[in-house]
C-alpha cells in the first residue's frame, strides 16, 4: 500500500538554508576562503611559492633537509640509501660545528672524515682522521670518549630530535696511504721492469735512477781525456 508524504513548506522556511556550520562533514562548497581560515591559505601558497622557485630558479631552499630531518623524529625509522647519505651529511656538519664550538675539542685540531649511520638511525659512527698512531691519537680518542654525551646533546638542540648513540672511529686511511708511498719509493723493481703504473711510473726507483743518472753524467768521451792527460803532462 503506497502512502503520500507531505512536506510543510513553514517548517523549511523557519529552518532556513543549510550554511557552512550546519554541515555535518565540516566542509564548505565552492572556491572562497572564509576570514578565519586565510592563514591557512597563506602559508599553502607561501610553501608552494618556495617549492616552485628552488626548482625554477636552482635554488637551495633547505625544504628537502627539513622534511627529512621531521621525518626521521617519526618512530617508525627506515631510510634508503638516499636518505642515509643526506642525512649523514647534515650530521656531519652538525658535529664538525660542536667540535670547533668547544675549546678543548678545537685545541686537538680533529678532520672529520665521514659520519655513517644505519638505516634504523640508532648508531651513528663518526670518523675522525688519525696524527701520527701514537700517544697523540691515544690522547685525541680518551678526550673524544669523554665528551661523547656533552656532544650528543648539543646536537640533540641543534636538530630537535633524539640522537642516536655516538661511536667515534679512528680512520687510519691517510697513514696507511703514505706508507704505501714510502713503499714505492724504495721499491726496486729491476733494470727492465716497464712501469704500467702511472704511480709506480712517478714513484717507483726514483733512488736508482738518480743513481744512474748521476754515473752517466760522470762518464767521459776518450777523446777528451785523451786531450785532458796532454794537458796535464805539458804543464808538469
Amino acid at each position: 500500500m503506497l502512502t503520500r508524504r507531505t512536506f510543510s513548506t513553514s517548517f523549511c522556511l523557519a529552518k532556513g538554508p543549510r550554511n557552512y556550520v550546519n554541515r555535518k562533514t565540516g566542509r564548505g562548497c565552492g572556491n572562497a576562503v572564509l576570514p578565519r581560515f586565510e592563514w591557512r591559505y597563506d602559508k599553502a601558497i607561501g610553501k608552494n611559492f618556495q617549492k616552485s622557485m628552488g626548482i625554477r630558479f636552482g635554488i637551495d631552499m633547505g625544504l628537502e633537509d627539513r622534511i627529512l630531518l621531521t621525518s626521521v623524529a617519526n618512530k617508525q625509522r627506515r631510510l634508503d640509501d638516499k636518505k642515509m647519505v643526506q642525512l649523514g651529511k647534515i650530521m656531519e656538519q652538525h658535529v664538525s660545528d660542536v667540535i670547533s664550538t668547544d675549546e678543548t675539542l678545537a685545541n686537538l685540531k680533529i678532520q672529520i672524515s665521514k659520519v655513517k649511520l644505519d638505516r634504523a638511525f640508532s648508531n651513528l659512527e663518526i670518523f675522525w682522521m688519525c696524527f701520527d698512531g701514537g700517544e697523540r691519537d691515544e690522547q685525541t680518542r680518551n678526550i673524544l670518549e669523554s665528551a661523547k654525551f656533552s656532544i650528543r646533546k648539543r646536537i640533540q638542540e641543534a636538530v630537535g630530535f633524539t640522537c642516536p648513540e655516538l661511536k667515534f672511529v679512528a680512520d687510519k686511511t691517510h697513514l696507511m696511504e703514505a706508507e704505501m708511498d714510502r713503499i714505492f719509493e724504495k721499491a726496486d723493481y729491476g733494470q727492465d721492469y716497464r712501469s704500467l703504473s702511472k704511480t709506480a711510473r712517478i714513484l717507483g726507483n726514483i733512488e736508482k735512477k738518480s743513481e744512474n743518472s748521476e754515473k752517466s753524467a760522470e762518464k767521459i768521451p776518450p777523446w777528451l781525456e785523451a786531450i785532458r792527460n796532454n794537458k796535464k803532462k805539458t804543464i808538469v
